[in-house]
């Protein structure tokens, strides 16, 4: 029965001169094995035939992806899932040897051959500046939160335009800036506007910033009230920024449509 056995299993395989092929009777490797039994007959620099396939070179390479692996193992293919999967392990450090790379389910580490190390990884700061094109109305006596902006930077995509919700994409401090403008329309009896910055941190962090912008006097003042705030957060991964208006002008009030009055920007710090 083994003798079956062998003689079934080497039907899969293909010879030719030194190398062995799996799934292609023209193997260019010692060991080359294609997956989908795409290759073509004359061996081509066309890298889309080779994307599934593994070979073992004649350096003793490991090419996963590629026919021509030029370091101890290679899996940069023409096809764009060329992601390498780390899983976690209970050895130690020393066990693993130097060298030795873990996933523990929240960062990746490597060991030095005593201790597990946290790799070392650079989180970009976040930068959004976004404005107000469309109009949005503001009723007295209210505090109205302001949405449907239009982006234009959002580096580290944090930022929601349609809610005005900014998501913090690390742990830091984060400088905030907001102007608005009404369109201009008559103001009540010692009128004033608002500008708020919020955020959701109340732990070590100032949570809101009120900046006034105060109108004095009697009424019928046909301007167009502004107002503008700046203020510095300190943070962690995922809280959230938003910008109000609050509105004491003696009537509904609508942010100008242009988009160089009413504006946001967020920096990481």
């Amino acid at each position: 029965m083994r003798y079956f056995i062998l003689i079934g299993f080497l039907t899969f395989l293909n010879f030719s001169a030194q190398n062995v092929g799996i799934g292609t009777k023209n193997p260019e490797k010692p060991l080359h094995v294609d997956a989908r039994k795409n290759n073509p007959q004359v061996p081509s620099s066309d890298a889309a035939y080779y994307y599934d396939d593994v070979v073992i070179s004649e350096k003793g390479y490991l090419g996963i992806g590629t026919k021509d692996p030029v370091t101890r193992v290679d899996v940069r293919s023409k096809d764009d899932n060329n992601a390498i999967a780390f899983g976690n392990t209970s050895q130690t450090a020393a066990n693993a040897g130097s060298g030795a790379i873990r996933y523990n389910g929240n960062n990746i580490e490597y060991s030095d051959g005593t201790t597990w190390n946290i790799l070392p990884v650079s989180i970009p700061n976040a930068f959004v500046l976004a404005s107000k094109a469309s109009g949005q109305s503001v009723n007295d006596n209210t505090t109205t939160t302001i949405t449907n902006w239009a982006e234009s930077k959002d580096f580290t995509e944090s930022f929601d335009p349609a809610t005005g919700n900014f998501s913090a994409n690390k742990d830091g401090r984060y400088l905030v800036t907001f102007n608005f403008e009404f369109q201009t329309a008559i103001l009540g009896t010692n009128a004033y506007v608002e500008a708020i910055i919020n955020s959701n941190r109340t732990n070590n962090n100032i949570p809101t910033f009120k900046c006034i912008s105060s109108y004095p006097g009697s009424s019928n003042s046909n301007i167009p009230a502004s107002g503008a705030c700046s203020a510095i957060f300190n943070l962690k991964q995922n809280d959230i920024v938003n910008v109000q208006i609050k509105n004491a002008t003696g009537g509904s009030k609508a942010i100008s449509s242009d988009p160089a009055k009413t504006t946001l920007t967020i920096f990481g710090i």
